[in-house]
């Protein structure tokens, strides 16, 4: 969802796009999980404050806009011409700028979108009208044993219980 709208791409290849901030949109792609993964938006605004809100799910994983992403405005003559692929070097691009999390006015919760997105801008939403932002993913494997363990580690009372209502009912 963007205000006032956006150009969705996936490497390199434009997927959909939207000129409505007030409803959320689902775009299907295809796109290998085999190589990184890159997710552009050229989003624009026609006035006052501006933002762009996304989760996108693919290759076992929930890409959700944040400050990881990566946020530029560019003069007239626009961004690099492969700014859309994913061995463009992006380097020296600002990360994303948050103008607050679902839910924050003037936007409201988006009911189809992750409450953990935030929507993003450049670091001046008012003034920037128009904006490229991408995310690079390298689809790195989640570490499950590795959360379960620190969730055991934080919630020491919880594994208690988890252990004794286990052990009583023989499951060990």
């Amino acid at each position: 969802c963007g205000d006032d709208g956006y150009h969705f791409y996936v490497n390199e290849e434009e997927i959909g796009s939207h000129e409505d901030w007030r409803t959320v949109q689902g775009h299907t792609f295809t796109a290998s999980c085999d190589t990184p993964t890159i997710y552009a938006i050229d989003a624009y605004d026609t006035g006052g404050v501006a933002s762009v809100i996304a989760q996108i799910n693919h290759c076992g994983e929930m890409v959700l806009t944040s400050s990881a992403w990566k946020c530029e405005q560019f003069g007239e003559d626009g961004p690099p011409s492969d700014w859309k692929s994913a061995s463009f070097d992006d380097s020296r691009w600002n990360q994303a700028g948050v103008a607050g999390g679902n839910g924050v006015n003037p936007w409201g919760l988006r009911q189809d979108v992750s409450g953990e997105s935030q929507w993003i801008w450049t670091a001046d939403p008012n003034g920037h009208d128009h904006v490229y932002c991408r995310y690079l993913s390298h689809h790195q494997p989640l570490n499950c044993p590795a959360a379960q363990a620190r969730y055991w580690q934080d919630y020491r009372d919880v594994a208690a219980d988890h252990s004794s209502n286990n052990n009583s009912r023989g499951l060990g």
